[in-house]
């Protein structure tokens, strides 16, 4: 009678532990794929680049503008196509994942109010700086924005509902499980055959990961059923297949830990024959019921089966493909338990023998316990090496290095015919403002790639601005303090007061809640706010490019806030010290060609203060170089007057840009074309008596200044 109250205790207390493992893997789905903002960013992010949502999206920007601009219409498949483009470009995944996150994290963690209030600063930065630079926009802008920014944030109503909801799933991410481990170990403590109740577990988890199977499938065909013709349609149904998928993981793992357990413990369990557990279960899913109604039913399902098949075979083939593995999973499985078939063979025979000497000779070695657990170890090891499969691709590190290039063994930049040239006399294309790029991070871009990849495209002379700057936890960065005052000041005498009292609010709120880096150099233009890249990784993909192209010279031009002893560290860590050339004053300059053979194919130039004695490869820029003005409101306004350093200086900068950011890229379109910088550069040649050694342009890919400047070094 105990035994039976027992075997009757160990059931329910093993079935309300799989049942709650079947709510530790929706927890846990909820947990990672939802309360985890960088998961969760990262799903939202593939919702944007599935096909329908952003031809949806396109299709809305598209009437919009319509509505607004009835003569679009002729244009409009242009218009859907050139948005839907845009919305699913790769290229804004560096800045919407980050924003989601933000945005996660301001809803879901406590200081939650914080962070949204820091929305009416970021609105007063945007506002102002679009009346200043973009007043076309800046008349589209409600002027009560900032203000509702600011009871958005004040009131914070949502994350004060949410949060507590989060913390209760985080709780019980943890708490259930250790709940279930606890039901399913009295479970099998009470059983009178432990090895039985082990065997149950493993085939109930195969039962929870069906009913997760079931849910995904659901979701699969939810979101295939959707209509995908509206813009909510197309959204829910991205939603739900893309958060299938991590569901699927955990479907995929429990019942694939459930096989596992039931292999195991089978070897263990001489009572319980897994192939014939499979067999019968094929048979039963193969006969046809007795019942008509239980007939009819099954009749239908198979149907319906093949409709879906015929209908979604996108989805059918997904399927297909998980029940195939899953099948090959259980094979192995059914090879580990014919393995322990043969160990208990071999130890009943073992037995035998030992039972037939009664003589007291020497017994057998008893083999069952070394062939026994060899099972559940060699499951074990499957179960890691299949979840390590499922788990490690999606956090292994990519490789994002620069590749190794063909390179012309008689080639100087590019060209053998500027290997005999001294290094003053070769016209250089270069870029203003290197580091602000178009990545989505940079506010005011004046430049359409990473410095080092423009590199690729041609550019040889790199004019960047270096601040102290400490990282945040978005990816971002602040201004240190060791530079904030004069950022600052800068900051006022470029973009006005009101841009810089805005700004220097959000300053401070970020400094408290998000810095995690000290100090450091970093790339930025006025303050690291408006944009930012940490220095040295830079450097150190500028070093390898260097030695990807043995061949090339390549100009730094710094504008430096960051200490001479600084920057030179970050060059030393770099490896770029050794290819830096030192010139000599009053010497002549070596040729391209001479330069590469030294392997010194790097100039550094330092605007505010050079290296001196102690750093002489950081040449204080404007003892060697002499340029030209560089506010220029229009093309009219150009002039070749010297600007900085002097008349003798070796080196010629011509800097040709216009001022003012309403027009960026129209701006860049208009100055770099052929007829506009032939006609400039030739004028400064005529004024300055030389040719430049140095032309530096923003949006460099608009317009034609390889064109001039090779016809400038006489090359084709």
């Amino acid at each position: 009678m105990a035994v039976r109250r027992s075997e009757r205790w160990s059931k329910v207390l093993l079935v309300a532990g799989a049942v709650t493992m079947f709510f530790v893997a929706l927890v846990g789905f909820v947990n990672s794929s939802v309360v985890n903002g960088e998961h969760f960013a990262r799903i939202v992010n593939d919702i944007r680049a599935d096909e329908e949502v952003k031809t949806r999206i396109g299709e809305a920007v598209a009437v919009a503008a319509i509505d607004a601009q009835p003569d679009l219409i002729a244009v409009e498949p242009a218009i859907a196509a050139g948005a839907a483009a845009v919305v699913g470009s790769p290229l804004l995944d560096a800045v919407f994942t980050p924003a989601i996150t933000q945005f996660h994290g301001a809803l879901t963690q406590e200081g939650g109010g914080r962070a949204v209030l820091a929305l009416a600063d970021l609105g007063a930065t945007v506002t102002t700086a679009a009346e200043t630079f973009l007043p076309q926009a800046a008349d589209a802008i409600p002027d009560t924005l900032n203000l509702t920014l600011a009871q958005i944030g004040g009131q914070a109503g949502i994350a004060a509902q949410i949060i507590p909801i989060i913390s209760v799933i985080a709780t019980l991410a943890w708490v259930l499980p250790l709940l279930a481990l606890v039901l399913l170990g009295l479970g099998v403590w009470l059983a009178p055959r432990r090895r039985i109740a082990l065997v149950r577990i493993g085939w109930m988890l195969i039962v929870v990961g069906g009913f997760l199977g079931l849910m995904v499938l659901l979701m699969w065909l939810a979101g295939a059923l959707m209509d995908s013709s509206t813009l909510a349609g197309a959204f829910a149904s991205a939603a739900l297949q893309q958060f299938a998928q991590p569901l699927g993981v955990r479907f995929i793992a429990t019942v694939l830990i459930g096989g596992l357990l039931v292999a195991a413990a089978g070897a263990l369990l001489p009572q319980v024959d897994l192939e014939d557990h499979v067999r019968r279960a094929t048979r039963w899913m193969g006969r046809r019921p007795a019942s008509p109604g239980w007939a009819v039913a099954r009749a239908l399902g198979i149907i319906a089966a093949g409709v879906l098949i015929v209908l979604f075979p996108g989805v059918s083939t997904q399927l297909v493909a998980i029940v195939a593995g899953l099948a090959v999973l259980f094979i192995g499985i059914t090879e580990l338990d014919v393995v322990a078939e043969r160990s208990r063979a071999e130890d009943e025979v073992a037995a035998a023998a030992r039972a037939a000497l009664a003589d007291g000779g020497e017994a057998p070695q008893d083999r069952r316990s070394r062939a026994a657990w060899l099972i559940p170890v060699a499951a074990g090891a499957a179960g890691a090496l299949v979840l390590g499969a499922l788990i490690l691709p999606d956090h292994l590190p990519q490789d994002e290095g620069l590749q190794t290039v063909a390179v012309d063994p008689d080639a100087c930049n590019g060209h053998p015919e500027l290997c005999e040239i001294p290094f003053d006399q070769v016209v250089i294309p270069a870029t203003h403002n290197s580091m602000s790029i178009a990545d989505g991070t940079w506010f005011l871009a004046e430049q359409p790639k990473d410095m080092v990849e423009s590199l690729d495209d041609g550019i040889r002379g790199l004019y960047v601005d270096t601040w102290y700057g400490q990282a945040t936890d978005d990816g971002r960065a602040i201004t240190g303090a060791t530079s904030l005052a004069a950022a600052e000041q800068q900051l006022v005498d470029t973009y006005g007061r009101s841009v810089a009292d805005s700004v220097q609010r959000t300053i401070d709120r970020v400094r408290r809640a998000e810095v995690i880096g000290e100090e450091e150099p970093f790339f930025c233009h006025t303050v690291c706010e408006l944009g930012a890249t940490p220095m040295l990784p830079t450097m150190r993909r500028l070093n390898t490019w260097l030695d990807n192209h043995p061949r090339d010279v390549v100009v730094l031009f710094i504008q430096d806030e960051v200490s001479p002893a600084d920057t030179a560290a970050v060059l030393a860590q770099a490896g770029l010290v050794d290819k830096a050339h030192v010139h000599e004053p009053g010497t002549p300059w070596p040729t391209l060609g001479e330069m590469v053979e030294a392997n010194t194919r790097l100039v550094v130039l330092m605007e505010n203060e050079g290296g001196g004695d102690q750093y002489p490869f950081l040449h204080q820029g404007f003892d060697l170089v002499q340029d030209t003005e560089y506010t220029f409101p229009s093309v009219e306004d150009f002039s070749c007057t010297l600007k900085r350093g002097r008349e003798d200086s070796p080196l010629f900068g011509i800097n040709h840009w216009l001022s003012g950011f309403t027009a960026l890229v129209s701006n860049a379109e208009l100055v770099n074309a052929y007829d506009v910088l032939r006609a400039r550069v030739a004028e400064c040649q005529d004024v300055r008596g030389r040719t430049p050694t140095m032309i530096s342009v923003n949006w460099y890919d608009r317009g034609d200044l390889f064109r001039v400047v090779d016809e400038l070094n006489g090359v084709s």
